[in-house]
C-alpha cells in the first residue's frame, strides 16, 4: 500500500472549506461527472469541466473507479446539496510547483499544442495553458504555425509566474541544446578522421 493510500485511509474529514486540498477516491464515473469519497458526510462530485484541461467529452478514460485523486473544494453546497471538487485546480497547484522547479533545473516538459494565437501557439502542459512564441518553436523562424496544432512536443519552461498565471515555453532552446550536444559528440570523430 502506498503512502498516499495509507494517508487516505487514515483521514476522516470533519470540516471542509473552499480552496482546501483533499484526497479522494473515485467511487463512480458517469458520462458528465465523477463521484468521489473523501471521508466526509456524503460523496462529492467532480463536474466534467473541473476534471481535465482541455475539457474532455466524457469522464471515462480520464479517471477510473478506485483511483485516488488530489482535489480542491470549489463549492460546499451546489443546488442539490453536494460538495463540488476540482481536479483541475489541484493539478494546477501541483503543476505550478513542478514547473517552477523545472525552470530552475532547466528540465524539459511535454505539452500538446492546442491552438494558434497571435504571435505563437498555445500548449496544454500538466493541465496549464502555456504560450510558445513563434520565435521559440524552431531554430529558425517558421510562419506555418498550424502544423503544430495537435502535436505533443518537448518544451523548456522559460517563464513561470503563478501569481499572474503566466507560462512561457520554448522548443527552440531544447533544439539548441540537442544541436550543441550532437556537435560536441561529433567533433572528436571529425578531428580523428582528419588525422
Amino acid at each position: 500500500m502506498s503512502e498516499f493510500e495509507k494517508l487516505y485511509e487514515s483521514t476522516i474529514i470533519e470540516e471542509l472549506f473552499i480552496g482546501q486540498l483533499v484526497k479522494g477516491q473515485v467511487v463512480n464515473v458517469g458520462k458528465g461527472e465523477v463521484f468521489v469519497d473523501i471521508g466526509y458526510k456524503a460523496e462529492g462530485i467532480i463536474p466534467l469541466g473541473e476534471l481535465a484541461y482541455p475539457v474532455p467529452e466524457r469522464a471515462g478514460g480520464i479517471v477510473e473507479a478506485g483511483q485516488l485523486l488530489k482535489l480542491v473544494v470549489v463549492a460546499l453546497n451546489d443546488n442539490e446539496g453536494n460538495v463540488t471538487f476540482s481536479k483541475i485546480k489541484a493539478d494546477r497547484m501541483i503543476a505550478w510547483q513542478e514547473l517552477t522547479a523545472a525552470v530552475q533545473a532547466e528540465q524539459a516538459v511535454t505539452g500538446k499544442v492546442t491552438e494558434v494565437v497571435k504571435g505563437g501557439v498555445v500548449a496544454a502542459v500538466s493541465g496549464l495553458r502555456g504560450f510558445i512564441p513563434a520565435s521559440q518553436l524552431e531554430l529558425k523562424y517558421t510562419e506555418d504555425l498550424e502544423k503544430y496544432v495537435g502535436q505533443t512536443i518537448e518544451l523548456l519552461p522559460i517563464e513561470v509566474e503563478e501569481q499572474i498565471q503566466k507560462l512561457v515555453l520554448s522548443r527552440k532552446k531544447l533544439l539548441q541544446l540537442k544541436k550543441e550536444r550532437d556537435e560536441q559528440r561529433l567533433f572528436p570523430l571529425l578531428v580523428l578522421g582528419r588525422c
